[in-house]
């Protein structure tokens, strides 16, 4: 087995260098590779790595963060233990250890979620947290990442619902980040203040954001607790509004929502996950018809149903073939009593999933799962937590052996700038990947008022390298354009990378800067037209030859103190000849005028005390009064 796998490893190197430099899908050698390698006794494709023991936590909520800004990704955790709650920082070490810091205080809550976001875009990630305590007070929490390895809480925060699920996104495109509770809108009005947002509302339940019309602002979806359907809601961006836009049947009772662009086609599907009608539970795809504004449910797709309030699911490219793969947890079988802990390969461009069966993870329900590369190597590890089948917590890291590694996507081109009224828009080019397709990719935008840094929109990442701090998708969507609402006058930096279906980010493009204010025009000398240089003088535009361009009268006086009056006809090819056929009297101004209205411009020079009108008599020459 270990001879067939380096074979097959050296063929897969020498195919993917000269022959699929340009792929969008994963080649059948690849698959075969990678199935062998996961079957392989001596090393499967996911180890569980023994360093590092973290806590052991049910009814939980993770998220992998660079919160420390130095390289790699940390674990923001948070859950109930046999007897308590617990909310813990996991610092990454590299080296497959990570430390428990303990100096960190933030308050113990279960049962909720636990999110990284840099919502003050200072380049810090702070932390979204919800849930309950021991044995049940509630908790809704914001805290401010100082930069030095301690976290502070907003005191206002508390003023947050108390039962909700939630996420950061910036809905209003004023580049700072609002937050969705699984009941209403908190906008960030900077200054560490949420406003909620009164004229939006819906029932309790499960929401998240998602711009499923491609217009650049995002949309959400939301169902309500034990509801059976999901309702997306339009962003009518400028007006600070939602619209209910479109209802997707699940046919039972709804208990996760999740969105990715699993057909790699630009727009973003829907996953729902739920106990259908007859007590059978299942995981139904919907994919987005973009622009036809509905979803159509892909009853091809078979995905394992698990229990309601029992699973977690998460998307990722963890094959390295371009496409999101599928994580899912929870109770299953007939009675729901038997945990799982699956993974389901995209066989993108076929509309389909295959559960990879050699994959072996512990089994758990009531937890949570996240993808990461928290090692750093260009594969997608798995951090999976929750309660095993003999009711035992537990917390666990699973390293990623592939092969396959992921490479970067290539650096948007062609970044351009627009400023319209009190907005900027923002635009480049697409990128392209070696393993997500182009229409796969998404796009990460940074503002700043210097080019180190995105004070006005924090892109997550290092922009030095593209690094990503989270592991989510752009803040763009696949978009290749981005609005930024009402951005004060001043002089502004920015730049864009892309992100593929690994959470991989390219580096960012060359920083383009501009200046939002007053309108500065730029001339530049064209040097093929010679005027003759006066002084004291006037020049004045006016068309009097009636052939639709303009002409030029110049009066002055010259390098030899002589005082002039010439024409320059305009040929209607950016040449202006001096007509040295009419005579005129030089003088210190001039204007065009048609004293006589004959349809004809004539000339009126002050020289002096005096004033000289000459009649233009319609054929290229003028008659002194």
């Amino acid at each position: 087995m270990k001879t067939l796998i380096f074979s097959l490893s050296i063929i897969y190197f020498f195919l993917r260098i000269n022959i699929f430099s340009q792929k969008s899908t994963l080649t059948i050698l690849e698959k075969i590779v990678i199935h062998c390698k996961s079957n392989s006794i001596s090393e499967p494709l996911f180890t569980e790595i023994s360093e590092t023991s973290l806590i052991g936590v049910s009814s939980s909520a993770v998220d992998w963060g660079d919160y420390d800004n130095d390289g790699d990704l940390d674990i923001l955790l948070s859950g109930f233990t046999d007897n308590n709650t617990v909310t813990k920082i996991y610092r990454n070490d590299g080296g497959n250890n990570f430390t428990d810091e303990s100096s960190i205080q933030l308050i113990n809550v279960g049962g909720g979620f636990a999110k990284w976001g840099d919502y003050n875009n200072d380049g810090f990630l702070d932390i979204l947290l919800f849930g309950d305590t021991w044995p049940s007070t509630p908790y809704r929490l914001i805290y401010h990442n100082n930069g030095d390895n301690t976290f502070t809480d907003l005191n206002n925060s508390n003023y947050l619902p108390a039962r909700a699920g939630g996420s950061w996104g910036d809905y209003d495109n004023d580049g700072d980040l609002d937050i969705l509770l699984s009941s209403g809108i908190f906008r960030n009005d900077r200054n560490n203040k949420f406003k909620e947002q009164t004229w939006l509302s819906f029932p309790d339940g499960n929401a998240s954001w998602g711009d499923y019309d491609n217009d650049g602002d995002l949309d959400l979806i939301s169902s309500e607790y034990f509801s059976d359907f999901a309702t997306i809601y339009r962003n009518n961006l400028p007006d600070n509004s939602f619209t209910q836009q479109i209802t997707i049947p699940f046919g039972g009772t709804i208990t996760s929502i999740i969105s990715g662009d699993y057909d790699n086609d630009g727009d973003l599907d829907i996953f729902l996950i739920g106990e259908l009608n007859g007590a059978k539970n299942g995981t139904k795809i919907f994919r987005n018809n973009f622009p036809e504004n509905t979803f159509t449910e892909q009853t091809s797709i078979n995905i394992i149903g698990l229990q309601t309030s029992n699973n977690s699911i998460a998307l990722g490219d963890y094959d390295n073939d371009g496409d999101l793969d599928i994580l899912l947890t929870g109770n299953g079988g007939i009675y729901n009593i038997n945990p799982a802990a699956k993974i389901y390969d995209n066989n993108y461009p076929e509309n389909s999933f295959t559960e990879n069966t050699s994959i072996s993870l512990t089994n758990i329900r009531n937890g949570a799962v996240a993808w990461a590369d928290y090692d750093n190597d260009g594969d997608l590890d798995v951090l999976l937590t929750g309660k095993t089948l003999a009711n035992k917590n537990i917390s666990k890291i699973y390293q990623n052996n592939s092969i396959a590694k992921n490479e970067k996507p290539s650096i948007p081109p062609n970044l351009q700038v627009q400023i319209i009224g009190n907005d900027v828009v923002f635009t480049w080019d697409k990128s392209t990947d070696n393993e997500t397709p182009q229409n796969g990719l998404t796009y990460n935008i940074k503002i700043g008022r210097t080019p180190e840094f995105g004070d006005i929109l924090s892109p997550m990442s290092d922009i030095q390298n593209g690094y990503r701090k989270i592991v989510f998708s752009g803040n763009t969507g696949s978009s290749i354009s981005w609005r930024i609402k009402n951005l004060p006058e001043g002089e502004y930096y920015w730049s864009v990378q892309a992100i593929d279906n690994s959470f991989s980010g390219s580096e960012f493009a060359e920083v383009k800067s501009f200046t939002k204010g007053k309108l500065f025009l730029e001339f530049s000398e064209d040097t093929l037209i010679s005027i003759t240089g006066t002084s004291n003088g006037l020049a004045a535009w006016g068309d009097y030859d009636n052939d639709n361009d303009l002409d030029l009268l110049l009066t002055g006086k010259t390098d030899d103190n002589n005082e002039v009056a010439i024409i320059y006809r305009n040929d209607g090819e950016s040449n202006f000849i001096e007509q040295n056929s009419i005579t005129l009297q030089g003088g210190s101004s001039a204007q065009w005028v048609d004293y006589n209205n004959d349809g004809n411009i004539d000339i009126f020079i002050t020289a002096g005390d005096k004033m000289v009108m000459y009649k233009n008599n319609g054929i290229l020459l003028f008659q002194k009064n």
